[in-house]
């Protein structure tokens, strides 16, 4: 019929996830995505882990940087690299690179 039988209100993040807990409307069980749509998920050989490098020439897999990786890259963006030369060669965007010039991410290293 298109009426709620409960009322609607707003509140901060916390708030609707605990109401979400609580009237157990939450995408879980067998209503979560995996069991709804087992088609959608990824398994196995299909994983894009799974492939070759050489396979993921040109496509925007994630690129696991390396501890040793954080103060070569450093080293390159004060001799004057680019972010985005620096992200086309570790195969990472440009963002991340940022992310670590900036001391947002890897600042320990």
């Amino acid at each position: 019929m298109g009426i709620l039988s409960r009322p609607l209100y707003a509140g901060i993040p916390a708030d609707n996830h605990a109401d979400m807990v609580r009237r157990r409307t939450g995408a879980t069980g067998d209503r979560n995505g995996a069991h709804t749509h087992p088609e959608r998920v990824v398994r196995g050989e299909s994983h894009h882990r799974h492939l070759h490098p050489d396979e993921t020439k040109g496509k925007r897999w994630p690129r696991v940087l390396t501890y040793s990786d954080i103060p070569v890259i450093r080293a390159a963006y004060a001799e004057g690299e680019s972010q985005a030369a620096i992200a086309r060669r570790y195969g990472v965007t440009r963002a991340t690179i940022n992310l670590i010039m900036t001391g947002k991410n890897w600042a320990w290293a």
